[in-house]
Parts: C-alpha cells; structure tokens; sequence
C-alpha cells in the first residue's frame, strides 16, 4: 500500500483528515451554509468548527515528530490541546456575542488562555525532547 514505516502510517490519515475536514468547512463557507448575520456583519461561524477539529489533530500530528516518547508526555500534549479548544470556543463567543461586556470578557479569557500557561507546558515538552538526542526531527 504504502511505504512508510508501519508506525507512522496514522499520521498520513491524520494528515488527509484534517485537509478532508477543512475542504468541507470552507466549501460550506463558500456556500454561506456556516454564516449567520450578527450586528448586521457576516459571521463565518464554520472557521471555528474547522478549527475545532483540525487543530487539535494538528497537534496530536505533530506531538509524534516532536517527542518520539509522546505516550510518556500526555499530559502536557493534552493540556495544549485543552488551551487550544478552549482559546476557539471563546474566539467563538467573542464574535457570536452581541453585548461588548460579554466580547471584551472573551477577547480577555482567550488572551488569557494562550499566553499564561504556555512557558508551563512548553518547558516540559522540550525537555523530554531534547533528553533523546537524535530522535527527534526538530532541532531545540
């Protein structure tokens, strides 16, 4: 089928997914399927489903290349994932929202949420990276 190492073959269905995923939501958004009006401005709501499902995958595509050891490193993988969703769902809210109290709360928790605890979970991460010299693609 395919030449690649058996044990790297999940990340090309990954890979095809996530193209898959975003091909659909932004055929939906050419269509207007995923576009409501808010405040009298169009609101493409389907970025941010796309997002939802293509940029955790992104993540858990990458975590193998970065870190060949990722099942010892869940943690920290799955708290970007968390940051991740949770700065979409407030993007999300912050441009459905009809209020500026409740948009500036938003905006406010999503900067909140994608600047603080990174330095926390990146220094883990590239630690455990950097502790297998060799195996790992990226250069820290």
């Amino acid at each position: 089928m395919t030449r690649a190492p058996h044990g790297s073959r999940h990340l090309f269905v990954v890979t095809a997914v996530i193209t898959g995923v975003a091909a659909f939501f932004y055929l939906t958004m050419t269509t207007g399927s995923t576009a409501t009006l808010v405040e009298g401005r169009i609101f493409y709501f389907g970025h941010y489903f796309d997002w939802l499902i293509t940029t955790p995958l992104l993540l858990l595509d990458l975590a193998p290349l970065a870190l060949p050891n990722w099942r010892r490193n869940l943690g920290p993988i799955a708290g970007l994932i968390a940051l991740d969703v949770s700065m979409i769902l407030t993007g999300l809210l912050a441009g459905k929202s009809t209020s500026e109290f409740a948009r500036d709360l938003a905006v406010r928790e999503q900067r909140g949420a994608g600047g603080a605890p990174v330095p926390r979970l990146h220094a883990p991460v590239r630690l455990a990276a950097q502790s297998q010299p060799g195996q790992s693609i990226f250069a820290l």
